[in-house]
Order: structure tokens, then sequence, then C-alpha cells
């Protein structure tokens, strides 16, 4: 009895030794957060080209409200008006759906640190995005709230909504879930075929 006894305090330690070696090859933390990445890669994955498309969207519309700016002083102002209602429902249209995108992805609830965090950026992106598309709304309901008013100079939302649609359609805008479907593959290192 001795002898298996003291054959087992002997091994002891070299079984704890074993164990703690197989948690570092394969750390059980890790695993869930993998499990994790994957469940928020597969709900962003779902929503990203929808998302993609309402960029698209947005840049036909800014484009259009562009041309329609420059357009202006040869415009009636029914012509005007109309046309900024136009875009204006358009812009309404897009951010009524990124909000409802948004509200989807906010629906997690992750245990993972680094998952949580792509989920609040993939958040802070796509209010990034709604948040730009009210402020043109806002100076196009401006703008025709102008025009219904009688007037049909002096404008102020024309130069800085000018302004911020040269900077949109200059620059190029890459989906804010696109980029943190990548960030989710090279943080826990699986392709989309592993994600399902």
């Amino acid at each position: 009895m001795t002898a298996v006894r003291s054959l087992g305090v002997a091994l002891l330690p070299l079984l704890s030794l074993t164990i703690t070696g197989c948690i570092h090859i394969v750390p059980v933390g890790r695993i869930g957060e993998v499990t994790e990445a994957k469940r928020l890669y597969k709900t962003l994955k779902g929503f990203a080209p929808e998302s993609r498309d309402l960029l698209v969207q947005e840049h036909d519309v800014a484009n259009a409200l562009k041309i329609a700016l420059d357009e202006a002083p040869q415009l009636s102002k029914e012509t005007l008006r109309d046309k900024f209602n136009s875009y204006s429902d358009r812009f309404i249209a897009i951010r009524n759906r990124r909000q409802q995108i948004l509200e989807a992805i906010r629906q997690g609830m992750w245990d993972s640190p680094m998952v949580f965090v792509v989920q609040q950026r993939a958040m802070a992106g796509v209010q990034d995005d709604i948040a730009r598309t009210e402020t043109w709304i806002k100076f196009a309901q401006n703008i025709r709230l102008r025009t219904e008013l009688g007037r049909d100079k002096d404008f102020p939302e024309f130069a800085a909504l000018s302004h911020q649609l040269e900077g949109f359609l200059s620059l190029s805008v890459i989906d804010p879930l696109s980029i943190q479907l990548r960030a989710l593959q090279e943080e826990f290192r699986f392709n989309e075929g592993e994600a399902g």
C-alpha cells in the first residue's frame, strides 16, 4: 500500500506537468473564443452583401445630389424641390435599413473580449454610416423647406453639403462589416469555409 502511495506521490508532479503542458498546447478558453468568433463572423457575413449594396446606393444618390446642387441655379423651384424630396426619401430608406442591421448586430452577447471588440467596431462603423446619411437628410430637407418657403437663393446648406458630398465621392469607402470580417479571420486564423 505504501509502495503504491509512494508511486502515486512520485507520479503526481509528472502527471501535473503533463496536464499543464496539454493545456498550453490546446488552450480551452481559446476554443470557446474561436467558436464565438465564427458565430459573429456568420452574423456579419449575412449582412455584409446588403451593407455593401447600401453603400453603393448611397454613393449613387450622393452623386445625383451633387449634380443637382451644381445645376440648382438653372432648375425651377418645383424641380429642385422634387429632386431633393426624392434624394431625401432614398437616404431615409438607406438609413432605416442600416439601423435595422445595427440592431441585429447588437443582439449578440459575447464572452470573448476580442469578439466583443469586433462587434463594437462593426456597430461603430454602421453608426458612422448612419450619422453621415442623417446629416445629408437634414441638409436636403432644409434646402427643400427653403424652396417651399419661396427662397430661390442664399442656401447656406449648399456649401456644406457640397463639400461633404465631394469628400465622400472622392474616397474609396469600404463597408465596415467587411473590415470586421477580415479582422475576425486574421485574429482567429480561420477561413471563410471554416466559419460555416
